[in-house]
């Protein structure tokens, strides 16, 4: 599948992640954050369990908005860990399940994609499955009332320290 998306036309550096899926949007309207969590043993379910917390911790940070879980048809890669406002995605949780501890990646919509970043995520997602519609996405900006919010700022909303000096952002 990687070989596959990397050879759609502008499509840039294709990373593959250990955490739920090969491949995720990226790049400057996309903020990634992953969570780590310790696994009662004997824990039924534990991936509802961690995307609770994960939604949780959104809503904390967000003055209690309102995720619904589930699947988001046309929207990029969709799964039951979508979390969505009035049917829309606004972040895709992935996952990698040890006995007592999971690994949880959320990847949050910052601004919408502009036509030529949706047309490329959109020929992406042909590659193996449905395509991905503006009208299934939304994002923090729109969710919050906020344009021209930026991954930075995001992360300063939802409490999370800048990176190192040195470190980029992917």
């Amino acid at each position: 599948m990687a070989a596959a998306i990397s050879a759609v036309p502008g499509v840039g550096e294709v990373r593959l992640s250990p955490i739920g899926g090969t491949v995720g949007p990226g790049g400057p309207g996309w903020l990634s954050i992953l969570f780590a969590v310790h696994l009662p043993p004997g824990l039924p379910r534990p991936l509802d369990h961690v995307l609770d917390l994960v939604s949780s911790w959104l809503r904390d940070r967000l003055d209690g908005i309102d995720l619904q879980r589930g699947r988001v048809p046309g929207a990029w890669c969709p799964g039951f860990s979508d979390l969505a406002l009035a049917g829309r995605k606004l972040v895709g949780v992935g996952f990698k399940l040890r006995r007592e501890e999971a690994l949880a990646r959320a990847v949050i919509c910052v601004r919408a994609p502009t036509a030529e970043e949706l047309a490329v995520l959109n020929s992406c997602h042909l590659t193996f499955g449905e395509g991905v519609t503006a009208s299934s996405l939304t994002s923090l900006a729109e969710a919050l009332r906020r344009p021209g919010l930026t991954r930075e700022v995001s992360m300063q909303l939802l409490g999370i320290p800048a990176p190192p000096a040195g470190m980029i952002l992917g």
